[in-house]
């Protein structure tokens, strides 16, 4: 019997055709055809094959090969990769093995995509009785779907079994997501101040990054540490995905973006996008953060489609995203020895916070010293010419090295008897002991690495991070904080002169909060009167010029009443009243 490759062709030849027909099971089961060499009624094999070999089918069947599309076929198969999730082994992976087999003695595919199933947060199977399965269509309408992929692919490999919490999912949603928007937000406002879209329409044909690489001056080390990284970037993702580890590049991207872009360039550039005029400064930190967001969009565009097609167009992208050409990095630009100096101070910033937070010293409270111990592998001459950046990063005076953290802090190494008491038996106080007597290297060495080998009267033990804690204290007058091979320490004594400043930097936060809670513009000058003690001040006119040019206060009054926006503050310990009227 000939193949019928339409509708057309049953209405054609068939001798009994339903007016109305399906094209499906059982409704085909009633139409007739007349054999061209016998004569005879041709009528559907009422049997049905194992629905498992159709789908084992489908590299085949999609071309219609063999019948056609053959050089078609041959260039895509074997495919690339295949995805399902692991229950699908004996299914269609086998099916698709066994009938690829058969028929060309190798496999359809190179590479599978395994998906592990998806459990509640306590790691038990969702089921509607238990009341734990999570409805994905609330999930995606509460959060979006970006939202649920980026989170499943980044909490932990695709093949794993993956604990669903909607409340890390919102807590994901809102450190990479919304960090993300608000990076573009800020961005497009300072833009639009500028006109540059209307500027890029007028001279460019509505090319932004044409507009602002002809008006943009000599990159800074921010801005080359930015285009290393970029380009960096691209290659690390390129190469993950080449290895199918999705999860790698996610989370890769999703550093970038935060700790990188936002937390660290944006931060560190934000003054150059206030200054006035066409500045040549200016518009090169627009242009590196608007190509280092238009490539985030392209590397995040297969695992966050919606989201990136937004973001994408809104950068004044041509037709969509998916359509656009992957970034191929330029390793020109790759710069080892500064990517190295910038991400040992983006660390001992992260540090510095840190042991503010532990003796909980606001970082607006300036403080006279930071001291840093640096691990062996880490230059000091190349990380030294970003002291001044570090020092205005934590709000400290001056920075020096130190050659071990003894100086400033104590190493408590702290075992986990309950795990260990099992575990060791009646040797758990002679490796106590051991643990105890523990050099600062190996400590050090256990804190980067998460594992700890010990040999105690000729037994071996190994040990991780929940069976022994190592605790660092500072000794009196220091803050310190560790990863395992970076550790800072700050003077936590705060003379008048330092606290005078503290005063300041709070009544400058505290006016900006003003200004966005009364919706002002973020170039609106504003004229400030302040109610308050003396200390504070007496710290305010000592830095009036610093408040007024951080808040664009025309003026601060000090006696005057005057009616306006107004809030009641507390400015570390002391009574402030600040009213503000825009000018």
């Amino acid at each position: 019997m000939r193949s019928c490759d339409s509708v057309a062709t049953l209405k054609a030849e068939a001798t009994k055709l339903p007016e109305k027909f399906d094209l499906h099971k059982p409704y085909m089961d009633e139409v007739e055809f007349k054999c061209a060499k016998c004569g005879g009624v041709m009528k559907r094999t009422p049997e049905v094959i194992d629905c498992w070999f159709d789908s084992g089918s489908m590299p085949y069947a999609q071309f219609h090969y063999p019948f056609e599309n053959k050089e078609r076929f041959e260039q895509s198969f074997p495919c690339d990769f295949i995805s399902e999730a692991t229950d699908q082994t004996r299914g269609w992976f086998y099916s698709l093995l066994a009938i690829s087999t058969l028929l060309f003695d190798k496999p359809a595919y190179k590479n599978v995509v395994v998906l592990g199933f998806i459990l509640d947060k306590k790691g038990k199977k969702m089921s509607k009785s238990l009341g734990n399965a999570a409805d994905p269509w609330e999930i995606c309408d509460k959060y979006g779907a970006d939202a649920m992929r980026w989170y499943i692919l980044t909490t932990s490999q695709p093949h794993q079994v993956t604990r669903f919490d909607a409340d890390v999912l919102a807590e994901t949603q809102r450190k990479f997501l919304d960090t993300l928007r608000n990076t573009y937000s800020f961005f497009a406002i300072y833009a639009n101040i500028d006109k540059l879209w209307q500027k890029a329409a007028e001279q460019h044909d509505g090319d932004i990054e044409a507009l602002l690489s002809a008006t943009a001056g000599e990159p800074t080390e921010i801005d080359r540490w930015l285009q290393s990284r970029v380009a960096s970037l691209s290659r690390d993702v390129v190469a993950a995905l080449d290895q199918y580890d999705i999860t790698r590049a996610a989370r890769q991207i999703g550093e970038f973006a935060v700790d990188e872009l936002s937390n660290w360039y944006v931060r560190r550039c934000r003054r150059r996008y206030w200054s006035s005029g066409d500045n040549p400064d200016k518009y090169r930190a627009y242009l590196e953060l608007y190509r280092a967001l238009h490539a985030v969009s392209r590397l995040a565009a297969p695992i966050i489609p919606f989201f990136t097609e937004k973001l994408y167009l809104a950068l004044g992208g041509e037709d969509s995203v998916h359509l656009a050409d992957y970034p191929d990095p330029d390793l020109g630009c790759i710069d080892e020895k500064l990517e190295e100096r910038m991400n040992a101070a983006i660390k001992l910033v992260s540090l510095g916070r840190a042991a503010r937070n532990n003796v909980q010293i606001k970082v607006r409270q300036p403080l006279a010293e930071m001291r840093i111990n640096l691990p062996e592998d880490v230059d000091e001459t190349n990380v030294a010419p970003l002291n001044d950046v570090i020092a205005e990063e934590i709000n400290v005076k001056s920075i020096s090295f130190i050659g071990d953290t003894t100086q400033v802090a104590e190493y408590d190494v702290v075992p986990n008897f309950k795990v260990l008491g099992p575990k060791l038996g009646a040797d758990v106080k002679v490796v106590q002991k051991s643990l105890q007597a523990l050099s600062e290297s190996e400590i050090r060495e256990y804190l980067a690495s998460g594992e700890l080998k010990l040999a105690v009267d000729g037994k071996s033990y190994h040990f991780d991070r929940e069976e022994v804690d190592i605790r660092l204290t500072g000794k009196e007058g220091f803050a310190v904080a560790s990863d395992g091979r970076f550790t800072v320490a700050l003077v936590t004594e705060i003379s008048d002169e330092l606290r005078s400043e503290g005063f300041a930097r709070e009544l400058v936060n505290k006016i900006q909060n003003m200004r966005k809670e009364a919706d002002f513009k973020v170039t609106d000058r504003i004229k400030v009167s302040l109610k308050t003690t003396e200390p504070v001040a007496a710290a305010a006119r000592a830095h009036l010029e610093f408040i007024q040019t951080e808040t664009l206060a025309n003026s601060v009054d000090f006696d005057q009443a005057m009616d306006g926006f107004s809030r009641d503050w507390d400015i570390n310990g002391e009574a402030a009243a600040i009213v503000i009227v825009s000018q």
